[in-house]
């Protein structure tokens, strides 16, 4: 994924653009920079300066859109476990197929995320997930416009694009020795693991996403080890 190129790609735009002069002015999301372009019209766009970012602290917030010809929808790691969630839901393929992907995309090296793997088409949409696992979504973080987030179910190539953007955002800010992108990779990881196993839920996932000060502890029945290994690569 080239993790490391993009941070010092998304620095230097933030460094032309003054992003803490706009923050302490109150310019919140004044600035768009187009980060990627997919395929069928469709682009990937963040808008910066976030309202958390903090300088004090240097942290770097901001927003990241996908703009489907025209429809510009904001995603946040909430709807990434949703969608990721949601593709296992419907079909058993990817919950063994997805594990491999997750673990080969926080790799920080130009790595292909569908090696070793096949889930058909990646440019092939499914259904959207639907009304209820929207209400569960609703009821675990309170979030109405996140859940509306989830409207359009992501294809293959547009899930591996958006991850890259959302979470490259962590490692900006979370540079080792803390987590970076590790924690919201681990959460992904889990959204696969409740679909096959009884003993948690996906809104326990998504409260663990955002409802967070420190890094949520492990669970004990999922194995985190190889994407451990895979994001010192």
């Amino acid at each position: 994924m080239d993790y490391s190129k993009l941070k010092e790609r998304l620095i230097k735009e933030f460094g032309r653009n003054n992003f803490f002069h706009l923050y302490q002015n109150n310019n919140i999301c004044e600035k768009e920079f187009v980060c990627e372009y997919l395929k069928n019209g469709t682009f990937i766009i963040i808008r910066y300066p976030g309202y958390k970012s903090n300088p004090r602290q240097n942290i770097y917030d901001y927003r990241v859109y996908i703009d489907f010809s025209g429809e510009r929808v904001t995603l946040s790691h909430a709807n990434i476990i949703v969608d990721i969630y949601y593709k296992c839901f419907q079909d058993e393929k990817y919950i063994k197929g997805l594990p491999i992907f997750i673990k080969n995309a926080i790799i920080d090296v130009n790595n292909d995320p569908f090696k070793d793997i096949n889930l058909g088409d990646r440019t092939s949409r499914r259904n959207s997930p639907g009304e209820q696992l929207t209400n569960s979504v609703i009821k675990a973080i309170g979030g109405k416009h996140i859940a509306a987030s989830n409207r359009r179910d992501l294809t293959l190539e547009k899930l591996a694009a958006v991850i890259k953007w959302i979470t490259l955002q962590e490692d900006i800010n979370y540079p080792p020795p803390r987590q970076g992108r590790l924690m919201p990779y681990s959460r992904y990881l889990e959204a696969v693991h409740v679909v096959d196993f009884n003993h948690h839920e996906i809104a326990e996932v998504l409260r663990r996403a955002v409802f967070i000060t420190t890094p949520p502890q492990e669970w004990d029945d999922l194995d985190y080890s190889l994407l451990k290994k895979n994001f010192l690569l």
